[in-house]
């Protein structure tokens, strides 16, 4: 027959209890005990002597002695609860401060993250104000333009980026995208395409440019104003 669940559990909760007992426990316990066995034993040896002192003694000695570890345990169980109470309080405010301390250095690295794009992308600001001046006056950008995306490919393998808002994430991730391709096909096609017919090129591509141009400094814009927010964050 299977031993009731009950009684497994019983049994769990005094080994956990014993275990859980330190030396100077076990010795009040021991000595308690020693001293109620011994008013007993007086007791008895006052009835066996019919001894009347003998019996008073044990009669007063093991209330008060019983009454007495009670008092102690029950102090002993009260200051253990404060010792635990402060202990957990002590736990908690250092994994809180530990806390602040974790979230001061992301919104630090957040902020550096943003300054490092930022001018990244001002660079890119620049390259596509140029472009598109070149192209508003019926000619092609140099062979050689890029648009510099190192900083941004960094951030985007490294484990940061998961600490960074969606929305900024694809909006600067369309700028650089964007920006890129749509400057490497201008490029590509005007190499393939007869200088007499770049003015109609650069017409074509005078609005695509334009609207990427948009984008970016959108992106640039948002970038500025979470800047802003962490470091107000950062101030609090």
């Amino acid at each position: 027959m299977a031993e009731p669940v009950l009684r497994r559990e019983s049994k769990r909760d005094i080994v956990k209890w014993v275990r859980a007992l330190r030396l100077r426990d076990i010795l009040v316990l021991l000595g308690w005990a020693a001293l109620i066995l011994a008013g007993l034993l007086i007791g008895a040896i006052g009835e066996w002597l019919e001894c009347t002192l003998l019996r008073d003694i044990a009669a007063n000695l093991v209330p008060d002695l019983f009454v007495a570890g009670l008092a102690l345990i029950a102090a002993e169980a009260v200051f253990g609860f404060r010792e635990k109470q402060e202990r957990r309080a002590e736990e908690e405010r250092r994994l809180g401060e530990r806390r602040a301390e974790e979230e001061s250095k992301l919104i630090e690295a957040q902020r550096k993250a943003y300054l490092v794009i930022a001018r990244e992308m001002f660079g890119n600001e620049d390259v596509l104000e140029r472009t598109v001046a070149t192209l508003q006056g019926g000619q092609m950008p140099p062979s050689n333009t890029r648009i510099e995306k190192e900083n941004w490919n960094l951030l985007v393998q490294s484990p940061l980026v998961v600490h960074l808002p969606v929305q900024h994430v694809w909006a600067v991730h369309e700028s650089y995208y964007m920006s890129n391709q749509l400057l490497n096909e201008l490029i590509e096609t005007m190499q393939g395409t007869r200088p007499a017919l770049h003015e109609g090129l650069a017409e074509k591509y005078l609005p695509k440019f334009e609207d990427i141009l948009a984008r970016t400094r959108e992106a640039i814009q948002m970038l500025e104003a979470a800047f802003i927010s962490e470091q107000a964050t950062s101030d609090v």
